[in-house]
């Protein structure tokens, strides 16, 4: 018996720590291939990850869960469409501090819509932000996003408990679509 694989995207900007989620979520990453970060300035790492970077995990009863972190570089877009259209999943990492992480967020999202469809999408806010920084970002995005709700919710990238209470968010979400009770 195959066992069943559900891919999750992770998505947003360079800098942000998909790569340690990740590494938190999952322990070992596969595919990882580094190449110096364009236009850093001397900013952040001067290495960034140059493919997806792949990890999963042991969800039980034969059902496993794939993570795969999509490069942020814009040059390399392209491998996030890939990613995000065999995705039933998205995590989209932000500062929602940053002012352009709701422009930002919304352009992830509507692209998640486009190359999955039925993805279920979350926003991570990746850097410390107040209840009420992360209230007006979901405010305003939802204001940008006909109006729906998409979850916000503020996590550590190298906290284990905080992701795995975000992926059961996310799980619990996807349950409830294929349960017809959230809409398609």
């Amino acid at each position: 018996m195959s066992a069943a694989i559900s891919r999750v995207a992770l998505v947003g900007p360079m800098g942000l720590g998909m790569a340690t989620l990740l590494q938190t979520l999952c322990g070992s990453v596969r595919s990882t291939v580094d190449a110096p970060t364009p236009g850093r300035g001397g900013q952040g790492r001067a290495l960034s990850p140059s493919r997806p970077q792949f990890g999963e995990i042991d969800l039980g009863g034969g059902h496993r869960l794939q993570l795969c972190a999509c490069p942020g570089t814009q040059r390399l877009d392209f491998v996030r469409r890939w990613v995000l259209s065999a995705s039933v999943g998205v995590f989209i990492v932000v500062d929602v501090n940053a002012p352009e992480a709701v422009d930002l967020a919304r352009a992830l999202l509507a692209e998640a819509a486009a190359q999955s469809g039925s993805a279920i999408a979350l926003v991570l806010s990746a850097c410390p932000a107040t209840a009420a920084a992360r209230e007006a970002f979901g405010r305003a995005l939802a204001d940008g996003c006909g109006g729906g709700v998409v979850p916000v919710l503020q996590v550590d990238p190298a906290n284990r408990l905080q992701l795995l209470e975000a992926l059961s968010v996310l799980a619990c979400l996807l349950a409830l679509q294929q349960e017809r009770v959230l809409p398609l």
